[in-house]
């Protein structure tokens, strides 16, 4: 095992989900469990960390998809969303000039 914090949270989270009551200590678990078991536990974690560790240089290996669009969501734009890239792109940003733009009748020029 490469790691120390690694193992022991390991037997930590098994402590936590099989001992018998919140009353058992680790101590206890792990001599009611036995050492065979506990082996049977670490080998386990360690052959699923080796593993974990084979997909994640599959991933730093993998390259970057190409796509036309602007992102793989780009279909998935809300409706709002859609009404202000449509009218950006036809009528260009809106630039508010003054404060009073800001202020409609529903609210009287506060911010608050």
């Amino acid at each position: 095992m490469k790691n120390m914090e690694s193992l022991f949270t390991c037997l930590f989270k098994f402590y936590k989900d099989a001992r018998l009551n919140g009353d058992e200590s680790f101590g206890d678990f792990c001599f009611r469990i036995g050492p065979e078991q506990l082996k049977k536990v670490v080998k386990k974690f360690e052959e699923f960390e080796k593993d974990l560790e084979g997909i994640i240089e599959e991933a730093k290996d993998s390259p970057t998809p190409v796509n036309e669009n602007e992102s793989d969501f780009a279909g998935d734009k809300t409706e709002a969303e859609a009404i202000y890239d449509s009218r950006v792109a036809t009528q260009g940003p809106r630039v508010i000039s003054s404060s009073s733009e800001l202020s409609g009748p529903n609210n009287a020029g506060s911010f608050i």
